[in-house]
């Protein structure tokens, strides 16, 4: 997940954990798997949420209709206020990592 949006929004997305959890549990598998060659990049991606909703649906993302209503009603006001303090032209920026495996069989 994102660092700019654990420090943003405390109460909606947990904190960053320390180290690289996710490339480590990668590791340990690719690792375990018997592929003859591995190779992971790291690539580190922009992106911009255009608006509030943006922010409640990420979140949100596989929960029933219910709950992002309830998100909608109980944090979108406190959310719409910290987006609109730091959002750019462009959106809000945030950052996040995406792990690409290349493996030869």
């Amino acid at each position: 997940m994102s660092p700019e949006l654990s420090r943003l929004f405390p109460g909606l997305f947990p904190p960053q954990p320390e180290g690289t959890p996710v490339l480590d549990k990668l590791d340990q598998r690719v690792r375990e798997s018997g592929f003859a060659g591995v190779e992971v990049a790291t690539i580190t991606a922009s992106q911009y949420f255009h608006e509030p909703m943006d922010i409640v649906r990420l979140r949100c993302f596989g929960q029933t209709a219910a709950v992002q209503e309830q998100v909608v009603q109980d944090s979108l006001p406190e959310i719409r206020r910290i987006f609109d303090r730091h959002c750019t032209e462009l959106g809000l920026p945030a950052t996040i990592d995406h792990y690409i495996v290349r493996a030869t069989i």
